[in-house]
């Protein structure tokens, strides 16, 4: 009998596998991976082997950020590495996201070595949008179908105006991109509403700065476009003797095309119709990292026009500087109001750009170059 006492170490050495699937010792992983992962973790079912697979199945996790479940994951690693993800498949993943409110559903993800397939799906208000990403760590390429605009909205905190200037949906394509640990995202979003093409580089595992994303060129097409009634706004309409707007402005834009480097936000020339009868444009730039305006909102011959019953010259417009920030802008028509009330005293109107020096710091210069509209004819005179 004591010859074979050899046997039962080399037994449970054998076995070990299946002890440690087994409570309590499958408490004392659970409890190492919520150390690791510092969430709360179940699993219901475990299966270790020495030289892999390791399975688990109906795994529950929670965060203060998300919350989920994943019916079966299989890691392609020896037991003595059990840390290790280099090699593993998922299978029906869900997870809720708490802040932005919204869902990834169906997640399923296959990873050998430097080989990276996953796809899932993303829904935010019964709209259900598809995602997949497929490549190595080095080279990934994006696409993304059918995103519910309100999900990207919740995320940057819009309070729905991405999600009105994109329409209910978009579309994304595009990859990224790794190498001397610099990475490199570009990507082209599509929506009913608008054509961008972002590029943003990036330190893998670092914070990301507004100032490591570039938009080489894109174009944003509202349209018809309510915009919310302000004191700024109001001023308009007070300059040009209009009856002040409601809650909301009706506001009819031409495309707007703008670029983004380093920062700040750079916007060509785009025009507007307010509570369809006032015509406005607008230029300039937003350096977002700051939150600063630098913008110029021109009020055209036209418009002037038609208000006050002068004819202006074609080139003509009265330059208003908008400066403070996106939450709280600051429109400076104290110099223009002033400038109005002279011309419509002496009933004399200047040579075009001879008013110019008078409309603020911005527009001291005489010469200063008012920008020809891009789209021409605009899309409420066709």
């Amino acid at each position: 009998m004591k010859k074979y006492l050899w046997l039962l170490p080399a037994l449970l050495l054998f076995l070990f596998p299946t002890l440690l699937s087994l409570p309590p010792f499958k408490g004392i992983f659970i409890s190492a991976v919520e150390r690791k992962t510092k969430a709360e973790v179940e699993i219901d079912w475990i299966r270790f082997s020495w030289f892999g697979p390791q399975v688990y199945q109906n795994i529950h996790f929670k965060t203060p950020e998300l919350e989920g479940t994943i019916q079966k994951l299989v890691s392609r690693t020896p037991i003595w590495n059990l840390s290790s993800l280099h090699s593993f498949s998922l299978e029906n993943g869900q997870c809720q996201i708490q802040e932005p409110l919204g869902s990834i559903e169906q997640l399923q993800a296959e990873v050998r070595g430097p080989a990276i397939d996953i796809s899932g799906q993303t829904t935010e208000q019964n709209q259900t949008g598809d995602f997949h990403i497929q490549g190595t760590l080095s080279n990934l390429s994006i696409l993304a179908t059918h995103m519910p605009s309100l999900l990207l909205d919740r995320l940057l905190h819009a309070n729905g105006y991405v999600a009105t200037a994109l329409g209910p949906e978009f579309s994304i394509k595009g990859q990224s991109s790794l190498q001397d640990d610099k990475g490199l995202l570009e990507l082209r979003l599509l929506s009913a509403q608008a054509d961008m093409s972002l590029r943003a580089s990036y330190t893998p595992f670092s914070t990301f700065s507004l100032s490591d994303l570039n938009i080489d060129s894109a174009t944003l097409d509202l349209g018809r476009f309510p915009l919310p009634s302000s004191p700024s706004v109001g001023s308009i309409f007070s300059l040009l003797k209009t009856r002040g707007p409601g809650q909301t402005v009706s506001a009819w834009f031409t495309p707007i095309d703008f670029t983004l480097q380093k920062g700040v936000l750079r916007l060509d020339r785009f025009d507007l119709l307010l509570a369809n009868s006032i015509h406005v444009c607008a230029w300039g730039s937003i350096d977002l990292a700051r939150d600063r305006l630098q913008i110029q909102l021109g009020v055209p011959s036209d418009a002037l026009t038609k208000a006050f019953g002068i004819p202006f010259p074609t080139r003509f417009a009265l330059i208003i500087p908008i400066r403070g920030s996106l939450e709280s802008p600051q429109f400076d028509t104290a110099p223009s109001t002033a400038k109005i009330a002279a011309i419509l005293a002496t009933q004399q109107i200047p040579k075009a750009g001879g008013l110019l020096g008078l409309f603020g710091a911005v527009a001291i210069d005489e010469t200063v170059d008012i920008p020809p509209p891009k789209y021409y004819p605009f899309p409420w005179g066709r």
